[in-house]
């Protein structure tokens, strides 16, 4: 539900207009964007060109290497086990060996020839010496009663039982399949001696022919080696190659481990044996940064203006999302991880709440695990829900009063318990086991991150102009330079100046904003009457008033200056931005009546008096703070002209100036509702009601009292009036008396 404000009850504001980011943006703020994308694409750039990296089988790893994105590749190294497997399981291809029955043949009939020559050589006359020379010519063994029938078996029985031994040869080398280096020679020489049976001969002789046939039979196929390769190649091809998926996030080796061929195959699908530009993922990552980028900066212009128009604000803003990503980046492979990014985006998250605002933070949260994912590729959904839950509490957790030493333990103390509890929480939530080392190294980086943003942040608090508790309470201070001129120079000023920043802040409180802030500026709200202190009549006591002399054109002038003067004077004074917008707002653009009436009535008749001529320039009230000190002033300034400061005329007065100024469109640009001004008023109410509240008048005062109430009255009441009051003081010195 909407909530109604003064200003929109007045009128609708007009729609603001869309401009181009270019517009929007100061050139500056345009560069520092730019400048904060280029530093975020440097801290990625890993992701788009990975470093070389230059290893070989057989090497050690000397570091961890973790996959930047999900590839698919091939294990070679498996795949050829696989394909070697298939090349060994091709039985060996023969052919026929053209040569083999003829050199078989070739073979037995050198035998008979030679035991022909033998059988007639003149010189061997023993058998003996006949046998050893038929066995010394033939290439085969064999035995001796083949080798004696042979030198002494007459030609025409040696001719029957060669040709007997031809048949066999033949139908040995024909009908049987004898292949090279196999048992087949040993099944053909078997065969035949069966077959040797048919042939009629006599025992002895068919033993003869068998064991010479068999003696002579020689394989019949060989081995065909390009048959066999190309079957081989056939099968290995056969084999699909094994393939392998690698995550992102998944580590491929890791210090000290031997690399192999599988780590080479990763390696070089990841594109890390040779690097190069990923250009659609370039391009990818950023048009996301870029969006990221301009989130920022947009958001920052919407819910925190004043961070987005200090630009030394806007430049930490800027640096603490780079830093936070530069840290995930460096700590990517440490140990503690989610410790570590936890801690990280606490401290970014909390900084950037106390140097902007709360919302700010918020976001710089969101942006950090949107980062976290980004740059760290095996950050889970767990840690990247952690890392938003601790940072988005954190961001609303701590505020500018968290200096103080009783918060700011309270906030250390605070942000550790539940930095630990959230990543257990969310652990257990996704079904993930978690140590209880990290749990305690996540507790003790959620104190180091409060004790760092806090500290950090009173660090940068008067470069920056930042608001904290301490350089309130020492603004405050009545011995600043600037309240100390008050004091000296327009001591009335001063004493008004306490007395607003007293109602002021107990309004600011009544409606949830920081008191102390409210009281300081109000302390320095008026500021500006220092250049003419003598102009304004809290200074004059008395004496002789200078703007008697003036037409009220010029008095007019002097009086609505000193909201620009006190501007100029608390830059010069180095006051922080927000203190320095309330100097120059607290008149809003109201009107200087005194004057304007004044100059109505010097003015010759039917001429018209300009009301602008006796305006303060402004601008209006921009914030709630502002608001409050605006009707903090304006009452606290009637109340003292009232004669009776009684409770009921306090009342009409504050509801009338309120109004007033409600009337005259004072408010409209400031985000105060209508409920927070009646409680506004009904504070100030009740304030002035304490700091006027009545009081008993003794005796001695009521003559004088009597006195100026007689003179009130009409003339011929004021007699017995007079009359009755003095009697009645006479009793009380009676009383007193006795």
């Amino acid at each position: 539900m909407r909530v109604r404000t003064v200003a929109s009850s007045r009128r609708a504001r007009s729609p603001d207009r869309l401009e181009a980011l270019f517009l929007r943006l100061r050139r500056r703020n345009f560069l520092l964007a730019g400048a904060l994308l280029a530093t975020l694409l440097l801290v990625l750039w890993g992701r788009i060109m990975p470093p070389a990296v230059s290893l070989r089988v057989g090497d050690r790893a000397d570091r961890t290497i973790v996959a930047a994105r999900s590839v698919t590749y091939i294990d070679t190294e498996r795949t050829e086990r696989l394909r070697q497997q298939a090349r060994q399981s091709v039985p060996t291809k023969y052919k026929s060996d053209p040569q083999a029955l003829p050199a078989a043949l070739q073979a037995l009939d050198d035998f008979f020839t030679r035991a022909r020559q033998v059988q007639q050589d003149p010189a061997l006359t023993d058998i003996e010496a006949k046998m050893q020379a038929l066995q010394g010519g033939l290439e085969f063994k064999l035995t001796d009663d083949t080798l004696r029938l042979a030198v002494t078996t007459p030609a025409g029985t040696l001719q029957r039982v060669a040709q007997g031994a031809e048949k066999l040869v033949r139908k040995g080398m024909t009908s049987y399949t004898i292949r090279v280096d196999t048992d087949d020679l040993t099944g053909a020489r078997d065969a035949v001696t069966r077959e040797a049976q048919n042939l009629g001969f006599t025992a002895p002789y068919t033993a003869m022919a068998a064991e010479i046939s068999r003696a002579v039979l020689v394989p019949n196929l060989v081995a065909d080696p390009e048959a066999t390769q190309a079957e081989q190649e056939r099968a290995a091809a056969a084999v699909r190659p094994v393939q392998q998926t690698i995550r992102v996030g998944d580590v491929v080796i890791t210090p000290g481990e031997i690399v192999t061929q599988r780590h080479l195959d990763a390696l070089r699908a990841l594109g890390l044996m040779n690097p190069t530009v990923l250009y659609t993922q370039a391009l990818a990552l950023v048009a996301v940064l870029a969006l990221l980028v301009y989130f920022l900066f947009y958001f920052t212009r919407r819910v925190c203006r004043q961070a987005y128009n200090q630009f030394g604000r806007l430049v930490l803003i800027c640096s603490v999302v780079a830093l936070v990503a530069l840290t995930f980046r460096l700590g990517q492979a440490a140990m503690y991880l989610d410790a570590m990014a936890l801690t990280a985006v606490t401290v970014a998250a909390m900084l950037v709440s106390l140097v902007a605002c709360a919302d700010l933070g918020l976001l710089v949260a969101a942006l950090s695990a949107l980062l976290l994912a980004l740059v760290i590729p095996d950050a889970n959904v767990k840690l990247v829900m952690a890392t938003f839950l601790c940072g988005g509490v954190a961001a609303h957790v701590v505020s500018l009063s968290s200096t103080r030493t009783g918060a700011f333990v309270l906030t250390a103390v605070g942000i550790a318990v539940y930095n630990a509890a959230v990543l257990l929480v969310t652990t257990e939530a996704l079904g993930q086991e978690q140590s209880w080392p990290v749990l305690g190294f996540t507790a003790a980086g959620g104190a180091v991150a409060a004790i760092l943003a806090i500290g950090t942040m009173i660090a940068l608090d008067r470069p920056l102009n930042l608001l904290t508790d301490l350089r309130l309470a020492e603004l405050a201070s009545p011995h600043q330079p600037l309240l100390q001129r008050l004091i000296r120079e327009a001591p009335g000023t001063y004493q008004s100046s306490v007395m607003v920043s007293n109602l002021a802040e107990q309004a600011a409180e009544a409606i949830g904003l920081n008191g102390l802030f409210v009281r300081t500026a109000a302390l320095y709200h008026d500021i500006g009457k220092l250049k003419r202190p003598y102009f304004f009549v809290e200074n004059q006591f008395g004496g002789e008033n200078p703007h008697d002399r003036l037409s009220p054109y010029i008095s007019a002038l002097i009086i609505s200056s000193h909201p620009r003067d006190g501007a100029e004077m608390a830059r010069e004074a180095k006051l922080p931005e927000p203190i320095v917008a309330i100097i120059e707002q607290h008149q809003g653009t109201d009107l200087i009546r005194y004057f304007y009436e004044k100059a109505v009535e010097e003015a010759p008749p039917g001429t018209e008096v300009p009301e602008s001529s006796f305006r303060y320039p402004g601008p209006k009230p921009q914030t709630k703070e502002c608001a409050v000190i605006v009707l903090a002033d304006a009452v606290e300034a009637a109340v003292r002209t009232l004669d009776e400061p009684t409770p009921a005329n306090i009342e009409r007065l504050v509801n009338r100036l309120v109004q007033a100024r409600v009337d005259d469109g004072q408010l409209d640009e400031c985000p105060l509702t209508f409920q927070e001004l009646s409680q506004v008023r009904q504070t100030l109410i009740a304030s002035l009601n304490s700091a006027y509240h009545h009081r008993i008048k003794y005796p001695e005062q009521i003559p004088e009292e009597a006195r100026l109430l007689a003179e009130k009255l009409p003339p011929e009441q004021r007699t017995g009036a007079l009359a009755a009051v003095l009697e009645t003081a006479a009793q009380g010195e009676d009383e007193d008396a006795k």
